[in-house]
C-alpha cells in the first residue's frame, strides 16, 4: 500500500511539473513571438508573460505566481537586420509533495526570435 501511495505522489508531482513547465514555455513563446511581430519594449514583454497584457491596470493575478524578477528580456540589434528578442524565465517555484523532485523547480526557460523590423 505504501508503494502505491508513493507511486501516485510521484506521478502527480511529475504531471504537475510537466504541466507548469509547458504552460510557462508556451507563455514565453507567445510573448516572444508577439514582441517579434509588434516590436514591444521589455516592460510590455514582461507584462505579457505575467498578466497576458502588454499594459497593466490595477493588480491582476500573476501567471503561476511569477514576479518581474523571474523574467529577463534582452532586445539586441534594434534597427538592424540582426534584431532579436530573447526572453528567459528562471527562479520560479511551485509546491511539490515529493522531496525527490525539488531540483526540478526553477529550470530556466529561454526563447529567442528575430524582430520583424520594417
Amino acid at each position: 500500500m505504501t508503494s502505491v501511495l508513493f507511486l501516485v505522489v510521484t506521478v502527480v508531482d511529475l504531471a504537475q511539473f510537466f504541466f507548469i513547465q509547458q504552460s510557462l514555455a508556451e507563455r514565453v513563446r507567445y510573448a516572444t513571438r508577439r514582441a517579434g511581430v509588434q516590436v514591444l519594449n521589455a516592460t510590455a514583454i514582461t507584462n505579457l508573460i505575467l498578466y497576458d497584457s502588454p499594459t497593466v491596470t490595477g493588480t491582476p493575478p500573476r501567471y503561476f505566481g511569477l514576479n518581474s524578477s523571474n523574467v529577463d528580456v534582452q532586445i539586441t540589434g534594434l534597427n538592424t537586420n540582426a534584431a532579436r528578442v530573447r526572453v528567459k524565465i528562471s527562479g520560479y517555484s511551485f509546491p511539490m509533495i515529493s522531496p525527490f523532485f525539488q531540483g526540478l523547480q526553477g529550470i530556466p526557460i529561454t526563447v529567442s526570435t528575430t524582430l520583424e523590423v520594417p
